[in-house]
């Protein structure tokens, strides 16, 4: 620990005899000329008066094969070429891929003594084809002792690949039996490609648990944290590195119903790729992860079905009442006992989160056989009915609740009698920018059309900008408390009335701005722009073109009915009125999802 310190620290607690240690240890390899010469120099100004670091390719050449190391860390590249690496044939594990390869390296070149750190992308962790299966196994009989899992995006804006970093000691892997599995979910920056700080980082903790290992390995298994012994590791067929496949269901039963294996139940079947690239339109539903994508004219599973989510959206779980087409990023299922109902499994699934057993490098997925070992209760099947049917009822006014919620839009009666005018003879109607300006890793929310939803701005996921940019658009378009901001790009017509409490700049927005000696409530307009009539004229205004899509012209000309103005407040009242019966289906929602969580709770015995 106190060498991690002064390395940390660069270096200025070390001691002569450490330091020249060091400096005439340390070595490395690239294949690249250019990253050879580079790190040359950074390591001389650094005070290394004879870097040593080769051009060397450590895949294809042996020259150095019988080199060995204490200390190995590496962030190698993990890109391989088409057509596969040709290796040279001195490493244990036959391969042709990059990761599998240098990960073999890495290990094999440590001396009996040594230690190694590796970031290694997630197919390491969990690919299933032979050369992989066998690196696990190589590792977890005489390398490994930590996996620590990190969030996908940690390393944008450069990638955004799932990643790990596997901890190799092959003097502590003689001491303990247990490997150490740590997930981390929060390093202290959010996960978009701006990477802005946030709190509740883990890292230090998970360094607390890691140090804590390396001195006292014991059985553990928390939030963070979890220890799998070795020869539980080796019996898995494909022996995985995913901790969370390993972890014990909390004991969430009372003992009332027996509790059985998932893959006991039911079997988790692959979907299909169409049959026609052209998606032929029918009558049955296409499903995908996240639910019905489209109609074909033919299906493979007969309704009502489960269909759950396998690439993309992993683990989402979809009830489907037809006949319907899952493809192929998806698994339906197909039961095994006659003693389950299939709408009861439906709901036990939804509580198994099965999204947290999520995945892979890239797209993530779901392993089968990761919920195939979760357990769920199994009650008797007339009891499991019961149950559905209380479920079902609950479901039945959450949905009509929504459907409300999606379907409402203000009404407002025009009487042929008041005169209107154009928007822009009204109001003064601009829009933002139309320019790129340069992003930055900290500056000044520039907000367009995907930043406006749901009645207020997103301010979490914004490009920033700098203070000169934002002068420079504000000069044009500057955002007042009190104006209303309307999407131009996608999502059109969702109108909002800003209460400024910070500096932004707004881009292919919609800026309306109030005249002194206006003719019209600000709180009336915003009620027009949503009403049917006018969000009708939008819908129509932005056909025809691939993204939808409203001019300022059109916004200028739109005919604003303007009863007076006393009027005018009087509909907003009512229309406010009726707003907050909409909004009361949203409490209606959240305590029929409570009463569902209650059941499947005293189900599971919670």
């Amino acid at each position: 620990m106190r060498r991690y310190k002064n390395i940390v620290n660069g270096g200025a607690a070390l001691t002569p005899d450490e330091r020249a240690r060091l400096m005439t240890n340390f070595r490395g390899y690239d294949i690249a000329p250019d990253m050879v010469r580079l790190s040359r120099v950074n390591l001389y100004l650094h005070g290394f008066p004879n870097p040593t670091i080769h051009e060397y390719d450590a895949l294809t050449s042996e020259d150095r094969w019988d080199e060995r190391c204490d200390v190995i860390m590496a962030n190698p590249p993990f890109m391989t070429p088409k057509g596969g690496i040709r290796p040279h044939n001195r490493f244990s594990i036959k391969a042709r891929r990059s990761e599998v390869l240098f990960v073999d390296y890495i290990a094999e070149h440590l001396t009996p003594s040594g230690r190694a750190g590796v970031i290694v992308p997630e197919g390491i962790i969990f690919q299933g084809q032979n050369a992989y299966k066998n690196l696990r196994r190589m590792l977890v009989e005489g390398y490994l002792w930590a996996v620590v899992s990190l969030p996908s995006g940690v390393f944008n804006p450069y990638a955004g690949v799932k990643t790990s970093i596997l901890f190799m000691d092959r003097n502590l892997v003689k001491r303990t039996d247990l490997v150490l599995f740590v997930k981390i979910e929060n390093d202290g920056f959010d996960l978009g490609a701006q990477r802005r700080p946030i709190e509740g980082s883990q890292l230090a903790e998970a360094l607390a648990i890691l140090e804590r290992h390396k001195t006292m390995p014991e059985a553990q298994e928390g939030k963070l944290a979890l220890t799998v012994p070795r020869t539980r590791l080796l019996e898995s067929p494909d022996i995985n590195l995913s901790g969370d496949r390993y972890r014990t269901a909390a004991v969430r039963h009372t003992g009332k119903w027996p509790m059985v294996r998932l893959g006991e139940v039911c079997t988790f079947e692959y979907g299909a790729s169409l049959p026609e690239r052209n998606r032929v339109v029918g009558q049955y539903p296409v499903v995908g992860s996240n639910g019905i994508a489209g109609y074909h004219n033919s299906f493979i599973v007969k309704g009502p079905t489960i269909v759950i989510g396998r690439k993309g959206s992993a683990g989402e779980v979809n009830w489907i009442d037809d006949n319907c087409f899952p493809i192929d990023t998806t698994y339906f299922i197909s039961l095994k006992l006659n003693e389950i109902s299939l709408r009861y499994l439906f709901y036990t699934l939804q509580q198994l989160e099965l999204t947290k057993l999520r995945g892979g490098a890239g797209v993530p997925g779901l392993n089968r056989n990761d919920a195939y070992d979760t357990e769920i209760p199994l009650p008797p099947l007339e009891e499991q009915e019961r149950i559905v049917a209380e479920l079902d009822g609950y479901r039945k006014v959450i949905e009509g609740a929504r459907q409300v919620l999606a379907s409402y839009k203000p009404t407002i009666r025009i009487d042929p009698e008041w005169p209107s005018k154009p928007m822009g003879e009204v109001c003064d109607v601009r829009d933002g920018t139309h320019d790129s300006p340069k992003y930055h890793l900290q500056g000044f929310p520039l907000i367009t059309s995907k930043n406006i939803k749901n009645g207020h701005i997103d301010f979490e996921n914004t490009d920033l900008i700098s203070k000169e940019d934002l002068d420079k658009i504000n000069k044009r378009s500057f955002v007042a408390d009190g104006d209303i901001l309307m999407p131009m790009i996608g999502t059109i017509g969702n109108p909002i009335i800003v209460q400024k409490d910070r500096e932004f700049a707004v881009k292919n927005v919609a800026l309306i701005k109030f005249f002194k000696t206006s003719e019209v409530d600000r709180h009336y307009l915003k009620s027009v722009l949503e009403s049917d009539l006018f969000s009708n004229h939008l819908l129509r205004e932005s056909q025809g073109s691939s993204q939808k899509f409203v001019s300022l012209g059109f916004l200028r000309s739109l005919a604003i009915p303007l009863p007076p103005l006393s009027i005018q407040r009087e509909i907003v009242a009512e229309l406010e009125a009726e707003r907050k019966l909409v909004e009361a289906n949203r409490e209606l929602i959240r305590r029929m999802e409570a009463r569902i969580k209650a059941k499947l709770d005293e189900v599971w015995g919670g």
